[in-house]
């Protein structure tokens, strides 16, 4: 009976160990002019770094009064609730449907859409200029637009949904399981020359797909059009059902990197994504 309980004991341990924390199931912006980050939940504790209005940052967990949150760079501390606000899509469904009745949004419903944030965990991706994770600015736009999609009756499943690593066989089996309509993945460029920007979208075999979405993002963007391309990635390659890849601009461009990690960017890329795709169902 003591070896039982000794057994029993050691199990019960074993199941309570605590678990790392995942990030980003949740974003949030910065609601005032500045924002002290802390390395506690109070103002007791020392300034990690400063954020500003509109900032982005993403959930780790919450208390009553303060959040442990992830800066877009991969720096983490606590921040105050009373300078917080949820990050939601654009518009809902009806306001979406009330100012853009050309737009047909009814062919999302009951669709199956798999979006793809690219990298993750120990795959960073690309860095910006000023320290933006590409992994981390993926997957706030996935969240989004998951959460856009879902308004007009899509069924989306995401690749990841924390920082964790996803291989690309991974991403690509889970499209091909859930017999997707349409695979998206996402993600933010870069090049050795800074001057270079603009936002581009890559086919393996969907160029009618590619085309289609690609119209509805730069429509809506104040970012240069970089077309629509044929591209050799593996997850579009691999890919038994229609697929693109989508590059939101680079980070690799100062001006641009402002742009695409600021709030409006993000819910502005998320409206035009799912309007995009609402034309391509149609």
């Amino acid at each position: 009976m003591f070896l039982l309980a000794l057994i029993l004991g050691v199990c019960s341990l074993t199941l309570n160990v605590e678990k790392p924390i995942e990030a980003q199931s949740e974003f949030l912006t910065v609601n005032a002019s500045t924002l002290n980050v802390r390395s506690g939940p109070s103002t007791d504790h020392s300034i990690v770094t400063v954020v500003h209005n509109g900032d982005i940052l993403s959930l780790i967990k919450r208390d009553i009064s303060w959040s442990y949150v992830q800066l877009l760079n991969g720096k983490k501390g606590w921040v105050s609730n009373v300078y917080l606000k949820e990050m939601t899509p654009l518009l809902d469904g009806k306001a979406q449907a009330s100012t853009s009745p050309t737009i047909p949004y009814d062919s999302l419903s009951g669709k199956t859409i798999i979006i793809d944030p690219g990298h993750g965990g120990d795959d960073r991706g690309t860095t910006g200029k000023f320290g933006t994770y590409e992994k981390t600015l993926n997957l706030n736009t996935a969240l989004l637009l998951k959460q856009t999609l879902e308004t007009h009756g899509a069924h989306v499943i995401l690749t990841r949904t924390s920082d964790k690593t996803v291989s690309l066989k991974e991403r690509v089996a889970l499209a091909n399981r859930n017999e997707a309509d349409l695979f998206v993945s996402l993600h933010y460029n870069s090049h050795k020359n800074p001057s270079i920007n603009g936002l581009i979208t890559y086919y393996y075999e969907s160029p009618s797909a590619a085309h289609t979405i690609h119209k509805g993002i730069v429509k809506n963007s104040p970012l240069k059009d970089g077309k629509s391309r044929f591209g050799d990635y593996f997850v579009l390659r691999e890919n038994e059902h229609p697929s693109i890849l989508l590059e939101l601009g680079f980070l690799s461009n100062e001006k641009e990197e402002e742009t695409i990690t600021s709030s409006g960017f993000q819910r502005k890329m998320a409206s035009s994504i799912s309007e995009g795709l609402a034309a391509y169902f149609h």
